[in-house]
């Protein structure tokens, strides 16, 4: 990553009070089954806590309705019983402090888990469906409440609970067992042979594909060196070492200590909170568009500061979005070199990212004589125009962006320096504009398709014929289908049941007056 790129892009070193549980925020795939939660299945084995969320108050706290049966919160009851268990989930993830603040999050999702499990209660009923005194018994001993630890009950851990911890337990085991019994005849749903069939018919006629990338690479130097000579205050560039303190105190004390000769700058780059810390603290070329853009938000005037400053010249704090930063210009600005390979680079990515107008309309007209050419013979046009041919493994249309077909998300799909997936432009392409799946599907192979714009760069495609074995992706499709299936039943089925007009909300009432005793239930 270049430096321009970090102070761009750095990420904010928080205090460990400001940590929070991190959504991943994921697009559904044959690998979601991994990822699949379903709320009645949480079973987590776990010591009865000392609760923050409810005492041991015999009135009930209705939180709702289902099919006329209120949701309450006792102290025997299931909401508490989950109440119990998601607490002790974010503790064990995330700590009590973490846990304390997500009282919300935890009481919505045990109210949650209350009404799927009053809703499967009813059809424990219906089904006739009963609990034995053994099975209660045997229940108890596996549920984990009295394990020592290694999953194994341990007499000592059940003679030091309480009478009312016995009740407890034993009240949710026999709660659960009916239920667990329907949530056992969904997890074995079986996938009859002809959907199976159907779904992996779906991968089965599959194209590849090649195609061509205009990016704004393609730019003339000689345009980009005016543009820069016509804009040069946008490209004049300095260097320094930056520290970053969380508070401006903090900033400001080391600012007058390194002022004083009490402190070294390479002291206070050890103290420094942001990105570049790790590198010394040192940023050896940024330019004006990117100091200004890195700085609009918080201190505006203070890139005009740093670029005025001469070498030597300790500049701070400045607000930014990490933090209380100081400046050490190490270089002081300079004007833009038009003949540096790097600066021409830069000139033509503003461009690209905020000048778009002018870069779309050169790329529109590349693109117009590239495929031109390219119509005649796509090999010798990529290669005369210096372009990769990139190659899409077989993919089928997906319309509907199902995760049972294997197609563009899979196929032109990338892993970045960092780690996470990149979809290619194909794959943009078609989600931006689905109209031209058809095109992709419908064309004869090997004709070469008009130029589309997509993520500010032009695409030149040519459908071709399906690589490798498509029986083989049909083939593991069906595999990963007939596994997610019962999942995807338990999961449709809870989201069926909270979208249910059976039930009557009254959540907000409940968690005021249970968990801060506000108001009151009517």
């Amino acid at each position: 990553m270049s430096d321009e790129q970090k102070a761009l892009e750095m990420p904010v070193k928080k205090n460990d009070k400001e940590n929070k549980p991190k959504k991943k925020n994921t697009k559904k795939s044959l690998g979601w089954i991994i990822g699949v939660v379903v709320l009645i299945l949480i079973s987590l084995t776990f010591i009865l806590p000392s609760t923050m969320f409810y005492g041991g108050s015999s009135s009930a706290v209705s939180f709702g309705k289902y099919d006329g049966k209120s949701i309450d919160l006792t102290y025997d009851s299931y909401f508490y019983f989950q109440l119990q268990n998601y607490y002790n989930y974010y503790v064990s993830q995330y700590g009590a402090e973490t846990a304390n603040n997500y009282t919300y999050n935890i009481y919505y999702s045990a109210y949650q888990s209350a009404l799927v499990h009053e809703a499967l209660k009813e059809k424990a009923e219906k089904a006739g469906i009963k609990t034995t005194s053994a099975s209660v018994t045997d229940a108890v001993v596996n549920s984990g409440f009295y394990s020592d630890g290694t999953n194994t009950f341990s007499q000592e851990i059940y003679n030091q609970a309480t009478d009312m911890q016995h009740k407890q337990i034993v009240s949710w085991m026999k709660d659960s067992i009916p239920t667990d019994e329907v949530i056992n005849s969904y997890a074995s749903s079986k996938v009859s042979k002809g959907e199976t069939e159907f779904i992996s018919s779906l991968s089965g006629e599959a194209r590849s594909f090649e195609y061509i990338t205009l990016t704004g690479e393609m730019y003339p130097d000689a345009d980009a060196a005016s543009y820069i000579e016509s804009h040069s205050d946008l490209f004049q560039s300095v260097a320094f070492t930056r520290v970053t303190y969380a508070t401006e105190e903090e900033a400001t004390a080391a600012l007058e200590a390194i002022a004083k000769g009490t402190k070294t700058l390479e002291e206070a780059v050890a103290e420094s909170v942001d990105s570049s810390a790790q590198d010394g603290g040192k940023i050896s070329q940024i330019y004006r568009y990117a100091l200004d853009n890195y700085l609009k938000n918080t201190s505006p005037d203070s890139s005009v500061e740093i670029f005025a400053a001469a070498a030597g010249s300790l500049i701070g704090p400045v607000k930014t979005t990490e933090g209380y930063t100081l400046f050490s210009i190490d270089e002081a600005a300079t004007d833009a070199d038009t003949s540096d390979e790097t600066t021409l680079h830069a000139a033509k990515t503003y461009i690209t990212q905020y000048d778009n107008d002018v870069m779309k309309a050169f790329l529109e007209g590349k693109a117009a004589e590239v495929v031109a050419e390219a119509k005649v013979d796509f090999e010798e046009a990529a290669d005369k125009y210096g372009l990769d041919i990139n190659t899409v493994s077989s993919s089928a249309e997906n319309p509907g962006d199902s995760q049972y077909i294997a197609s563009f998300n899979y196929s032109d799909a990338q892993y970045t320096s960092e780690g996470s997936i990149a979809n290619g432009y194909l794959y943009s392409a078609v989600t931006a504009d689905p109209t031209f799946s058809d095109k992709l599907f419908s064309s004869t192979l090997g004709t070469v398709l008009d130029p589309v714009y997509v993520n500010n760069a032009y695409i030149i495609v040519r459908p071709m014929e399906a690589t490798g074995s498509t029986s083989y992706i049909s083939s593991m499709i069906s595999s990963m289908y007939s596994s997610y299936v019962p999942s995807q039943s338990l999961a449709d089925y809870q989201n069926a049941v909270l979208n249910s007009d059976k039930v009557e909300d009254n959540f907000i009432s409940g968690f005021l007056t249970a968990a801060y005793g506000v108001g009151s239930n009517n």
